[in-house]
């Protein structure tokens, strides 16, 4: 992946290895969009959600990685202020972009 020699993103590479979807992410056909969050975005999820008992579980590994896939190209200029965006599990997400 483009983004495995960036260090911080270190952690959502350990989630995408725990999901077994390495393969799948490098073979996806077209173009798709990976909002990688960074190791210090994992220090802020909501006190429910545990990321070591989240890497433990394949199943919950891939529910995560595909929260953060979208299956088309989309680049900062380029996301929609109006306009869902709906990730490869069917969320809709949404995107700050005074974040990005």
């Amino acid at each position: 992946m483009v983004f495995s020699s960036f260090t911080q993103f270190s952690k959502f590479l350990e989630l995408v290895s725990s999901a077994e979807m390495e393969s799948e992410l490098e073979d996806f056909e077209g173009p798709f969009t990976v909002f990688a969050p960074s190791d210090a975005a994992f220090g802020h999820l909501p006190g429910s959600l545990d990321l070591e008992e989240v890497l433990r579980s394949r199943e919950k590994s891939v529910r995560m990685v595909r929260r953060h896939l979208l299956d088309s190209q989309v680049c900062c200029s380029g996301v929609p202020k109006q306009v869902p965006l709906y990730d490869l599990s069917g969320h809709r997400t949404q995107v700050n972009l005074n974040e990005i």
